[in-house]
């Protein structure tokens, strides 16, 4: 689908658990959207110009908070599923 409408660029916009600071977790989304990237570039073919990325952290996320976590304190399973 990216391959196919190369003049659409992608957005890659993460959120994080609230295990850490703001920054970490701006921080770890930025990791992993370096690692997305890096794949859709080498693995697919995207061009690297049609990528962006913006890390969240927890701040800004659209989920309420302490719906990533269930009563355990783990990491809700119906997140992980999805």
């Amino acid at each position: 689908m990216i391959l196919a409408h190369p003049d659409h660029p992608i957005l890659l916009a993460g959120t994080t658990a609230t295990n850490s600071t703001q920054e970490e977790c701006v921080d770890l989304f930025n990791r992993r959207a370096a690692a997305v990237k890096e794949l859709l570039v080498s693995a697919f073919g995207v061009p690297e110009s049609e990528l962006q990325s913006v890390g969240l952290g927890y701040e800004a996320d659209p989920f309420v908070r302490g719906k990533d976590r269930n009563a355990n304190d783990h990491i809700a399973q119906e997140l992980l599923s999805a």
